[in-house]
């Protein structure tokens, strides 16, 4: 029968050595769903989407776990569990969070059946990335000290590391009190971890999230080893996916140095990357990157012409970070054209966004720009509305460079008080000037003597 000639292709070419991992265990999973055997299918199928995951093709490693996922039930909870963890990991990096929250709801039911300490931290893991990216925060928290608790008890060091990454994420986007300083202890946990492990990928995952905080609290040089590291390890082994994140940070890094040219060049490459691997997230992280360059170096008409469809696409991916941003840079161009009741509405939109995300990292950025909307309407106003608008305008200043303070982006805080000067100088100095510019001498000694760069 059809059935037995199917199996008996898939038995003989199952022993022969494969090729073509991706393409190889997909068609012989293929024969062995036409076969009948399913649960062999499912396993052969999750063995290709992994082979894809790892070079970058994530499109065609989410076709290959779905149609996995699609032969498994509760009869094969283990493979049913493996398959949907993995099927929802993908989806996230895909930025389709609607999709992926089911499958790891199902994932996480399933692994709790099973009572499997690793299946039931990963499974976790995923529901917290999936929590993280949607603006739940403490939902993100919970999930990850679930996920500690089994990893440990399994001594399961590689996913302990992405718990750790995680963690420390989600206390760079949440911004509390010192959120650099315990991001980067979590992130040089992770790091530990992996070092000891032959997965290059994920070592140079922890270099990148290492630079982003040291590049942050002004430590360049540290953030230009670690990046280069990253960028270096990632093009070695041909990780696109790894490689586009890589050099988003490395032009950060740039960036923060004073390189702005250079790290617009860096980006533009990275863009290519991501839009040719489908990285949908990473585009508008790099869009909303650039378009903050051009408008630093007076070229809003070049940020302007990135951000054609970068609203829609961001209101579709639901992340609350990247529609902050969107809104930040829209309210930032349109201050550059003396638009400024636009300015004003998006960059009030992007404070609220932020603000109901619990982003507080977002918040500041978002209310620096407001800072600078309504200086500038403030300087086009007298009287008494002129006074009601500084009032605002301080306001927001002053949030958001406490934020940063408290923090410890000593980077943006710097370049912060530069800006809130720089109004204060237009409004006529007096008082508030001399303070702030005491802050400012304070912060750039700081910053010079932690950057190495102190003349």
């Amino acid at each position: 029968t059809r059935r037995r000639y199917a199996r008996l292709a898939a038995q003989w070419l199952n022993c022969r050595p494969r090729v073509d991992p991706v393409g190889d265990n997909g068609r012989i999973a293929g024969l062995y769903q036409q076969g009948g055997r399913l649960r062999l299918a499912a396993q052969l199928y999750l063995q290709a989407g992994d082979h894809a995951r790892n070079v970058g093709q994530i499109q065609r490693a989410v076709q290959l776990y779905s149609a996995g996922a699609s032969l498994t039930d509760t009869d094969d909870a283990d493979v049913a569990a493996d398959i949907r963890i993995a099927l929802g990991g993908a989806l996230l990096r895909m930025s389709r969070h609607a999709e992926a929250e089911p499958v790891l709801l199902q994932a996480l039911r399933m692994a709790r059946c099973l009572e499997d300490d690793i299946r039931g931290g990963t499974a976790q893991l995923r529901v917290a990335q999936m929590a993280r990216v949607s603006g739940r925060y403490e939902m993100a928290l919970r999930f990850l000290e679930g996920a500690l608790k089994h990893l440990r008890a399994a001594g399961a060091h590689r996913w302990i590391a992405d718990v750790m990454d995680e963690i420390g994420i989600v206390h760079l986007v949440r911004g509390e009190q010192d959120a650099y300083r315990m991001a980067l202890a979590h992130f040089l946990k992770a790091l530990a971890l992996r070092r000891r492990s032959e997965d290059r990928r994920v070592v140079a995952r922890s270099l990148c999230n290492i630079a982003r905080v040291n590049q942050g609290r002004g430590h360049i040089d540290d953030a230009q080893e670690s990046v280069n590291e990253a960028v270096q390890i990632c093009e070695s082994i041909q990780d696109r996916w790894g490689t586009a994140r890589a050099k988003m940070v490395q032009g950060q890094v740039l960036a923060a140095g004073g390189k702005m040219r250079s790290a617009l060049k860096v980006w533009a490459t990275a863009s290519d990357i991501a839009e040719e691997i489908g990285d949908g997230v990473r585009r508008i992280e790099l869009v909303i990157l650039q378009a903050e360059a051009y408008i630093s170096i007076g070229q809003w008409q070049d940020a302007a012409a990135l951000m054609v469809d970068s609203l829609a696409i961001a209101q579709e991916m639901g992340d609350p970070e990247l529609l902050s941003g969107i809104y930040r840079v829209q309210a930032s161009i349109s201050l550059e054209r003396d638009a400024l009741e636009t300015a004003d509405m998006d960059s009030m939109e992007a404070v609220e966004i932020a603000r109901q995300s619990g982003a507080r990292g977002q918040v500041a950025r978002a209310q620096l720009v407001r800072g600078c909307v309504l200086g500038t309407r403030a300087l086009s106003e007298s009287g008494a509305r002129s006074t009601v608008i500084d009032r605002k305008a301080t306001e927001a200043f002053e949030k958001a460079l406490d934020a940063f303070d408290e923090m410890g982006d000593l980077v943006r805080l710097t370049s912060g008080l530069r800006s809130y000067i720089n109004y204060l100088t237009q409004r006529g100095g007096g008082p508030r000037l001399v303070a702030v510019q005491v802050r400012l001498d304070n912060a750039e000694h700081k910053l010079a003597s932690v950057s190495g760069r102190s003349g």
